[in-house]
C-alpha cells in the first residue's frame, strides 16, 4: 500500500522530470517514417530564338579566328567578316563592337611598327586594308599623314642625283646622331631605301665604332631583305658617303 508519503516522493520526481524537459532535453521524435521535403526543382532555361543561337555562334567563330590571327584574311573565313554578321542581326552587340575594335588595334600597331623599322610598303599596304575595313576610323587619319610625310623624305633622297665622281657624302648632325631621335632615324632608313634601289654600297663615317655599329643597324633593319655593302670608318665629323655600284 502506497503511504502518503511515498506519493509526495513520486509525485516530486514527476515534476522535476517534466522541469529538465523543459531545459532543455532532447525532444521525442515522432513514430513512423516522416518524408523530408523536396526543393522544387529550378525551372529550365529559356530555350534560344533561331537568331540568337546563330548570333552565338558567329561570336564563337570570330573569336577562334582572332586566336588563330585570322583577323581579315582569308576572304570569308575571318573574325572581321563575322563580327559584321554579327552586327548585321544585333547591331548593339557588345562583344562584336569590341572584336572590329580589337582588329582595328591590331593594323594601328602593325603599321607602327613598320614605320619603326622602315619598311613603307609594308606600312602603306596595311593601312590601305586598314581603311577598307574600317572607313573614316579616327586612328587612322595620322597614321596616313605619317605615312605621307615619310613617304615625301624617301622620295626627296631618291631624287639626288650621284655626283660624277660616283661618290656622295651625306652628313649627320651630331647632336640628333648622338641622341638617336626619330628624325635620325628617317634619314638613316630613307638612306638605306635608296641604296636598295640604287644597289650602292656605303661608307659610314662615325665618331666611334660603337655609334658606326649603330647607323649601320638602324639602315639594315629597314631594309631586311636587302643586305648593305659597307664599311665604318672613324671620323669627327658623321657622314654616310654612298658609292657607286660599281666601286
Amino acid at each position: 500500500m502506497w503511504n502518503l508519503q511515498n506519493l509526495r516522493l513520486l509525485l516530486l520526481i514527476w515534476m522535476f522530470a517534466g522541469v529538465l524537459s523543459a531545459c532543455g532535453a532532447a525532444p521525442v521524435k515522432p513514430a513512423g517514417n516522416t518524408p523530408v521535403a523536396k526543393p522544387a526543382p529550378e525551372p529550365p532555361p529559356p530555350s534560344l530564338t533561331p537568331r540568337e543561337r546563330t548570333v552565338k555562334a558567329l561570336l564563337s567563330d570570330a573569336e577562334s579566328a582572332m586566336s588563330q590571327g585570322r583577323f581579315s584574311l582569308p576572304v570569308h573565313d575571318n573574325a572581321h567578316d563575322r563580327f559584321r554578321a554579327v552586327q548585321l542581326l544585333d547591331p548593339g552587340n557588345k562583344q562584336a563592337l569590341a572584336g572590329l575594335h580589337g582588329i582595328l588595334l591590331v593594323y594601328v600597331d602593325r603599321i607602327q611598327q613598320s614605320f619603326g623599322a622602315g619598311r613603307l610598303h609594308a606600312a602603306a599596304a596595311d593601312l590601305r586594308q586598314a581603311e577598307q575595313l574600317f572607313p573614316g576610323a579616327e586612328l587612322l587619319q595620322p597614321l596616313r599623314a605619317e605615312l605621307a610625310r615619310r613617304t615625301k623624305a624617301t622620295e626627296t633622297v631618291a631624287l639626288v642625283p650621284i655626283p660624277a665622281d660616283g661618290r656622295e657624302r651625306i652628313a649627320l648632325p651630331a647632336q640628333p646622331l648622338a641622341e638617336k631621335t626619330e628624325e635620325m632615324k628617317q634619314l638613316l632608313v630613307t638612306l638605306a631605301q635608296r641604296v636598295r634601289q640604287s644597289d650602292e654600297s656605303i661608307m659610314i663615317y662615325a665618331r666611334s665604332d660603337a655609334e658606326g655599329r649603330w647607323i649601320y643597324k638602324t639602315m639594315k633593319d629597314a631594309v631586311d631583305d636587302y643586305r648593305i655593302r659597307g664599311d665604318i670608318r672613324i671620323n669627327r665629323q658623321p657622314a654616310v658617303e654612298l658609292l657607286s655600284p660599281m666601286e
